[in-house]
């Protein structure tokens, strides 16, 4: 299942020589570049038309680990975000969701476990 999200999910993505500076990488030696993988390319599309159509986006993973890599990009992308996990503490939770719902973020990553 994790091939089929990203190929970097099952190979652990491009192998970095050690002591380079990961800001100073090209993006397609990134862990998670977005072309490595069909669904990233449909979604980078589709995020492109809904920004500019005005939409705001709820992106679901089963994984932290490919929320990761949607974190990631959303990131490199400069959208405005927010992330609800396994990991977010229970009394900030309710916070983010209206953060969402009254704010202008585009994409509210989250995880279905």
């Amino acid at each position: 299942r994790s091939l089929c999200n990203h190929a970097d999910l099952h190979s652990g993505g491009p192998k970095n020589v050690e002591n380079i500076d990961v800001s100073q990488q090209e993006p397609e030696d990134k862990y998670g570049w977005y072309k490595r993988s069909g669904k990233m390319i449909v979604v980078h599309s589709l995020l492109k038309l809904w920004k500019k159509q005005g939409h705001r986006v709820l992106m679901f993973s089963q994984s932290r680990k490919m929320l990761d890599i949607l974190e990631a990009y959303v990131k490199d992308q400069g959208y405005k975000y927010l992330r609800l996990d396994g990991c977010t503490a229970v009394g900030s939770r309710q916070k983010k969701i209206s953060e969402f719902n009254d704010g202008d973020t585009f994409v509210f990553l989250l995880t279905t476990k």
